[in-house]
């Protein structure tokens, strides 16, 4: 492990409010501008100036380099550091083998090159981010883990840009009131890609989500946001979801869904809602290529209320039962046309 900068911990507030109550002595000591007195309060005030530096030193940015290969790990460095307030940055070199728990505030974790990362054989995610911790910052690291490639949970914020989440049964899991990001990443090969439940969010951004067997779930109150910051607001520029064995995106039990500028294609369903899930279409879109696009079933909503959106290239194009109700804004396009087999099956729009 190489410390990159390491300072000292802060003193306590009273250890200074001590020193600043020495150095107070009688006004009338200070008759002779340049005498005693006068020497030793400047004596006091650099030694004051002195413990005041040490302190705030505390408050610089720790960073540290992990060397996997070297046995190395990450979780001994946060362990090291779990109760500084200072941000503290760890750069990954390597494969390393553990499960990573982030409790505090003010963590970036970042790949020192391509293909360094996190691999994790337990039932806990190779990273797991808890307990409220905000400001946490996952950065161009591979994911992998055997039940979880990545937890959010307990309120927690984190920020995943250009990472790797692979071969896991939930790829990235937010829970509970939890708040993840992604952009520019790759999301495959895991059972289940995306994943909120229990009021959690996660948004979405310019990101591939591919090869799993449900790409995104959102569920019991949660909210996952599929968006596009690109300045060509397309589809091909937004988040892919694609080449799906079987669900794109599922909405169910009161969880929505949101797509702005996403592209859905290769799957069984394109887009699922069910139980009481609601999907809202909002400008960009396109549903192509899956043998239904679009799925509604049991008391569900579907809203379009942003630009148009476009269902083509499908077996079928939307199809409903049980409640599927759909709401199009004024001004709002859903284009279902030029799907092989039928372009509307029971869906009032």
């Amino acid at each position: 492990m190489a410390l990159l900068s390491n300072p000292s911990r802060a003193h306590r507030t009273g250890a200074i409010a001590a020193l600043c109550l020495s150095s107070l002595f009688s006004l009338s000591a200070f008759a002779a501008p340049n005498g005693k007195p006068f020497q030793e309060l400047n004596a006091r005030i650099d030694a004051l100036e002195a413990t005041l530096g040490d302190h705030l030193s505390a408050a610089l940015p720790i960073d540290v380099a992990v060397d996997c290969a070297a046995g190395e790990g990450v979780s001994a460095v946060l362990q090291q550091y779990q109760y500084e307030q200072a941000p503290l940055t760890i750069t990954i070199s390597g494969q390393c083998n553990e499960t990573v728990l982030v409790v505090r505030d003010h963590v970036t974790l970042k790949a020192a090159h391509a293909g360094a990362g996190i691999v994790s054989a337990s039932d806990l995610g190779a990273i797991t981010v808890s307990r409220g911790a905000d400001n946490v910052f996952v950065e161009g690291l591979s994911l992998t883990g055997t039940q979880f490639g990545a937890v959010v949970a307990k309120g927690a914020q984190a920020r995943f840009n250009g990472v790797v989440i692979s071969g896991a049964q939930n790829g990235l899991l937010a829970v509970d009131n939890a708040l993840a990001e992604v952009s520019g990443s790759t999301i495959r090969d895991n059972t289940t890609g995306v994943s909120a439940t229990r009021s959690a969010a996660i948004s979405v951004d310019s990101t591939v989500i591919e090869n799993n067997t449900y790409d995104v779930i959102s569920a019991s109150q949660a909210v996952v946001l599929l968006t596009n910051s690109s300045p060509e607001a397309t589809p091909s520029s937004g988040v892919i979801v694609s080449q799906t064995v079987g669900v794109g995106v599922f909405a169910r039990f009161g969880g929505q869904v949101i797509l702005v500028g996403a592209h859905v294609q290769g799957a069984g369903f394109g887009l699922y809602v069910h139980s009481g899930g609601i999907l809202q279409l909002s400008g960009a879109n396109l549903i192509s290529g899956n043998q239904v696009g679009i799925e509604g079933r049991a008391d569900t909503t579907v809203g379009v209320n942003g630009g148009s959106n476009d269902v083509q290239g499908n077996l079928v194009g939307v199809r409903c039962s049980g409640d599927t109700n759909y709401f199009l804004e004024q001004g709002a396009v859903l284009a279902v046309q030029g799907n092989s087999f039928i372009d509307n099956n029971g869906c009032l729009l």
